[in-house]
């Protein structure tokens, strides 16, 4: 039995691409399936999509999307009539071959490729239009139902009576383990443990408080809730220095025990919120740098906002201040705080291994993406970076990126220019080799560097498109005014048209040449 969510077809352009893929973000919590992986389909979704306008050939006319659910999976489907990709056709079913293909594949051009594309989703499939009845191409990928994750609960009885009822009251709403032999319950639990402990006080070979004291003493088993079984007294006084989280009176109710459990669990999660919100803070602080208002030969300004409590967005700033870096984490929330606080650490950390004498920005990168690459813990997200290098005796910048959004030039005769400065994903590619450009700036101009929420926080393709016409008018208005009053302005103008709340991190960072060292450069040039 197969159940379709989203089914939609139109004609093949930017534009409308957009249209789907918002359609689609719309429509994927529906799915309930790991934001990381609604993330990772919605990356396929455009980098798909997005190459099959820009290189079907002959071109396609018409393009599609579709999502469904059928044998215990969610699979997502992108057609189109336009020309085979031969990458596709004869690789994908050569998964040996997939990386080497796609390091010179039209695909690998937007940062994605073949190679990521496998490795977020092993289970994928491609037909080419000559092998279906509707004679459309067809890509998809294949994800598992994700189970319910139900709280662990595991109940401690010499009675099989007592533990059957337990089991029987409980397994509606909870995983429930039920042990009769207290050692093998201490020795289980110890190795594997639970959400909550009900156990009873009075058991032979290992009383209920001895199982606490052990459980007490394991760090990894030391806050685990706890709930005793008891109906003496003198017992209850006893257990209060344990920290038992509660006490129920045998013989027990479905109602009385199941309001128990609920108030113990609610009760640790708002604790480990409480300690976890200290965390997220301290973690915060340290992500968000508070760049200097002069860098060398230039003023700075600086805006970071995080779409919720946590935040992908990232700067790194040299001790030497001759290197700056924006990163942006893949999503946002607590996931992306943590992988930007992993690759803020791996940037420090690689720095200070250099004497804190700061490398160009390739040599950064590069090394960046090596570690993304063969670390763990950094390979387990995407993330886009930018870096500029600082020349104290220059008016020019030094700039690579990793699949970033180009930085503008503003001036009066141009606005906003891009500047071409391109690179894929970090750690897409084995031995990555990233080629910087030089960007030359006058006065009067401004440079700015920002993650794609600056100009994507808005929920339709005319609100996005009427976003970013505004706060790049507002950036070529502001041009006389001081920096920090003109990026104030933008970011004005900004909420002005944004989504609310926002649908993802901001931040911005915008640098001109400073006066006085403009005039004291010139003086010397003469």
């Amino acid at each position: 039995m197969s159940a379709c969510l989203l089914e939609e077809t139109t004609e093949a352009n930017l534009e409308n691409i957009r249209k789907l893929r918002h359609t689609l973000a719309k429509t994927l919590p529906l799915t309930k399936l790991p934001a990381e992986t609604q993330n990772n389909i919605l990356l396929v979704c455009s980098e798909i999509t997005t190459n099959i306008i820009r290189h079907a050939d002959p071109p396609a006319t018409s393009i599609g999307i579709e999502l469904l659910k059928a044998d215990n999976h969610w699979y997502f489907s992108v057609y189109d009539n336009g020309g085979v990709f031969l990458d596709f056709a004869t690789i994908m079913s050569n998964k040996k071959d997939a990386i080497a293909v796609s390091h010179e594949s039209h695909l690998n051009e937007s940062g994605m490729g073949l190679a990521l594309i496998s490795t977020l989703f092993p289970e994928h499939h491609y037909e080419c239009r000559e092998q279906r009845k509707d004679n459309r191409n067809c890509f998809q990928i294949r994800c598992e139902l994700v189970e319910v994750n139900l709280p662990k609960v595991a109940a401690i009885d010499d009675d099989r009576t007592t533990v059957s009822i337990l089991e029987r009251y409980l397994q509606q709403e909870f995983q429930v383990q039920t042990y009769t032999d207290p050692i093998a319950a201490v020795k289980e639990i110890s190795r594997h443990p639970v959400d909550v402990v009900i156990s009873d006080m009075m058991m032979p070979g290992l009383n209920g408080l001895e199982v606490r004291k052990r459980f007490a003493a394991n760090p990894n088993t030391s806050n685990m809730p706890f709930i005793f079984l008891t109906g003496n007294e003198q017992t209850e006084a006893d257990a209060v220095d344990l920290g038992i989280d509660d006490f129920l009176v045998k013989p027990v109710k479905k109602d009385k025990i199941l309001a128990v459990i609920h108030r113990v669990l609610n009760r640790a999660k708002q604790i480990q919120s409480s300690l976890g919100d200290r965390l997220d803070n301290a973690i915060t602080k340290a992500l968000r740098v508070q760049l200097p208002s002069q860098l060398w030969r230039f003023n700075t300004a600086t805006y970071i906002q995080s779409a919720s409590s946590g935040g992908g967005d990232f700067i790194y700033n040299s001790p030497d201040k001759k290197l700056l870096l924006l990163g942006d984490i893949m999503g946002h929330g607590e996931q992306a705080k943590f992988f930007a606080h992993a690759y803020a650490g791996f940037i420090h950390g690689f720095i200070h291994a250099t004497h804190n004498v700061a490398p160009s920005p390739d040599e950064l990168l590069n090394s960046l993406s090596e570690a993304a690459e063969t670390n763990d813990v950094l390979q387990s997200t995407l993330v886009t970076c930018i870096c500029l290098a600082f020349n104290e005796y220059e008016d020019t910048l030094l700039c690579a990126s990793a699949a970033h959004p180009p930085p503008f030039v503003v001036s009066q005769e141009h606005g906003c220019k891009p500047i071409k400065v391109e690179g894929p994903l970090a750690g897409l590619i084995p031995d990555q080799h990233y080629e910087p450009v030089n960007i030359q700036l006058y006065p009067g101009e401004r440079l700015v560097i920002y993650t794609d929420g600056l100009l994507e926080s808005a929920n339709t393709p005319h609100g996005r498109k009427q976003l970013e016409e505004h706060v790049k008018k507002t950036l070529k208005n502001t041009l006389d005014l001081p920096i920090q009053h003109a990026l104030d302005k933008v970011i004005e103008t900004f909420y002005a048209y944004a989504a609310s709340p926002l649908p993802d991190d901001v931040t911005v960072i915008m640098l001109e040449l400073n006066k006085s060292n403009t005039k004291n450069h010139h003086n010397e040039s003469q």
